[in-house]
């Protein structure tokens, strides 16, 4: 279980990462660049 907790978050960032990717191409330059400005 305690292990299991870092690696469903790992899990679900590398997942929301992908998504991003996915779905960054499409979104609006400032929207992009936003969310990549609050993550990183």
């Amino acid at each position: 279980m305690i292990m299991g907790l870092p690696f469903s978050i790992v899990l679900l960032c590398m997942m929301y990462g992908l998504f991003k990717a996915l779905t960054g191409r499409q979104l609006p330059e400032p929207v992009g660049r936003a969310t990549l400005g609050t993550r990183s």
